[in-house]
């Protein structure tokens, strides 16, 4: 018999009410694009070096020239370890911006047959890489968000279980659902890089790290959800899409291969604190 009034008042995340302001998005827009100007003059530098090394290796002796191969190996991959803050960045961007985010129908199978082909031709002999997918597994994503978050889950996979040597990639159908798996396994033996060390920490936070907020936003764009577990010789993550029904908007195409391999690639830049790729 208490007479109660409710108010309801809407909340927005401080995050998302920062970046609806156009001016702080453009500024930060003008910082990656300067970052990547800095980074494109040092990897064209090092391509200068490699073309000479190129043209006078009949004099160099071998040694020597596999030293100064290594080195500008080295630099071109740290310009792509030093690309990545600026994708993520990006990334998180588009979301909030609602700039590139509009889905399309995807064929799973199709998509992830690509996405492992060039995740290996990175990957090289560091991990061991398989798929298994059920066919015309049909979801609603933008491609490119979809590779990026799928790259993401690896990183965290990574981070979570650094002596992962193998990962498999599956999906399958529940129900009214497409369910894609990926699960890292450990051998046990940890990684061995020879050109870079793992990036230390100067302080240890409770926010989420840039690959899990843009995995979380792909996650909330697209209605998918996201599980991950963990034991002493295996991490999982599984998420699970709605299945896309609209076939008004479909067209069976035969399957194509789509591998990205430039040097710049978003497997080189995500991929390169795993693999000891060879540019030169």
């Amino acid at each position: 018999g208490t007479p109660v009034i409710l108010v309801q008042i809407c909340a927005q995340p401080e995050e998302e009410l920062f970046w609806s302001d156009p001016d702080r998005c453009h500024e930060e827009e003008n910082r990656i694009a300067a970052i990547r100007q800095k980074v494109f003059g040092i990897s064209n530098a090092v391509s200068a070096l490699y073309q000479d090394l190129d043209e006078s290796s009949d004099q160099i002796p071998r040694m020597i020239l596999e030293e100064q191969l290594e080195q500008l190996n080295i630099i071109q991959g740290n310009c792509c370890r030093l690309m990545r803050s600026s994708v993520l960045r990006l990334e998180q961007l588009k979301y909030y911006q609602n700039c590139e985010v509009s889905g399309e129908a995807l064929f799973l199978d199709r998509e992830l047959s690509n996405f492992v082909e060039s995740c290996r031709m990175v990957l090289g002999r560091a991990i061991r890489m398989t798929l298994k997918t059920a066919p015309h597994l049909c979801i609603f994503v933008h491609r490119r968000r979809l590779r990026v978050s799928l790259l993401c889950l690896i990183l965290q996979l990574r981070q979570t279980m650094p002596s992962a040597s193998h990962f498999t990639w599956q999906a399958e159908q529940q129900e009214n659902e497409a369910v894609l798996r990926c699960t890292a396994v450990s051998d046990g033996t940890e990684p061995q890089s020879h050109r870079h060390s793992i990036p230390e920490q100067l302080y240890q936070t409770g926010l989420r790290t840039p690959e899990e907020q843009v995995v979380q936003h792909f996650c909330r764009k697209y209605h998918a959800v996201l599980l991950t577990s963990q034991t002493d010789t295996q991490a999982q993550c599984t998420l699970r899409f709605p299945l896309h029904r609209d076939i008004r908007n479909l067209s069976l195409e035969s399957s194509r291969r789509e591998i990205d391999d430039g040097i710049f690639s978003l497997y080189q830049i995500f991929l390169s604190d795993i693999s000891d790729y060879r540019f030169y």
